[in-house]
């Protein structure tokens, strides 16, 4: 393995940190990093074996059950907002655990979803 740069490979890390708090997989931080899942897994296994073991263990608990009115809240937001970036920044989640969101309770789209729920879009 090549050797990386220590600004990099701290800059790595931090990012591999935040998807372990969003509760996020090796595949995000494959996609953060811009590098291949095999990658992420040999590089962490030989750096970081712990961080890779926490990252596995917190993406494979399943997801945690929002509350209704906290779907509801951040679907609104996302509608309102038009864009996950700034739904994202508004709702105070990294772009990737609002998109996780938004894919676990509102698989047909946000309309469709709060439609469901009750609340006009």
């Amino acid at each position: 393995m090549k050797p990386i740069d220590q600004d990099l490979w701290t800059a790595r890390v931090a990012m591999a940190c935040q998807v372990e708090l969003d509760e996020g997989t090796l595949t995000d931080v494959a996609r953060l990093w811009g590098t291949s899942l095999p990658y992420v897994v040999q590089t962490l296994e030989s750096r970081n074996p712990d961080l890779r073991k926490r990252i596995v263990g917190n993406s494979r608990q399943g997801k945690r059950a929002l509350s209704r009115e906290e779907v509801i809240r951040r679907l609104q937001i996302v509608h309102a907002e038009g864009s996950l970036s700034k739904a994202a920044a508004k709702v105070g989640l990294t772009y990737w655990a609002l998109a996780k969101t938004v894919r676990d309770y509102a698989p047909d789209g946000v309309e469709e979803s709060l439609s469901c729920y009750g609340v006009a879009a």
